[in-house]
């Protein structure tokens, strides 16, 4: 979804704010099996596995002209992301034909990260008359993010960073 619009008519001041949202429920199955030179079964492997990602987007961007020849571009920009990842491992047991989980190589993951970010753009036009104006201009982006961890009941909260 994205909104954009002219402030006023015939104003060259623009408003634009946009917003998307993905989901993705990914969940696989697998079954691996290895045969000696007999054909008999000597290691079986089941995995079923599953992931979620969830992400959520909301921007805006402002448009200020200065003069006819600089504009002042003001943006702000939120993401919001979740992750679960279910990994694990069974094993045959071929003497018993029971299926055991290997902890070792099993794995339990939820991260949930937030970003927001700050932009700040000056552009300068250049004087002579082209259908796609070039510009050049400064732009300073200011990213501040958050994520929390958790896996396999160890949770770990990493401290949120700022991004210059």
């Amino acid at each position: 979804m994205i909104i954009s619009e002219h402030l006023k008519k015939d104003s060259p001041r623009e408003w634009g704010i946009s917003g998307q949202y993905n989901y993705n429920n990914r969940k696989t199955k697998y079954i691996t099996s290895q045969f000696d030179e007999l054909s008999a079964l000597e290691y079986k492997e089941l995995g079923p596995n599953s992931g979620i990602n969830a992400e959520a987007t909301i921007a805006t961007d402002y448009l200020h002209p200065i003069t006819s020849k600089i504009n002042v571009e003001l943006g702000a920009k939120s993401i919001w992301r979740d992750v679960k990842s279910d990994i694990y491992y069974d094993t045959l047991q071929i003497s018993n034909d029971i299926y055991q989980r290997d902890q070792s190589r099993s794995n339990l993951l939820f991260i949930i990260k937030m970003l927001q970010r700050l932009i700040l753009k000056l552009l300068f036009r250049s004087r002579r008359k082209f259908k796609q104006e070039p510009a050049s201009g400064m732009k300073i982006p200011l990213s501040v993010a958050t994520k929390i961890m958790k896996a396999n009941s160890n949770e770990i909260i990493l401290p949120g960073y700022l991004q210059v």
